[in-house]
């Protein structure tokens, strides 16, 4: 059984796209909310 294949034609599914998206905005949002905690920390060691 021969599975090669053409790596330039693969499409995304909706589901897949949606996934990738929503872990891009999770992500976007972790970062942002992280960096606004530790800005305003009053614990030095943190």
């Amino acid at each position: 059984m021969n599975t090669s294949h053409d790596i330039e034609n693969i499409s995304l599914t909706a589901a897949e796209i949606g996934e990738l998206w929503s872990t891009y905005m999770n992500n976007s949002a972790s970062k942002c909310l992280l960096s606004y905690f530790n800005n305003k920390v009053k614990d030095p060691s943190l």
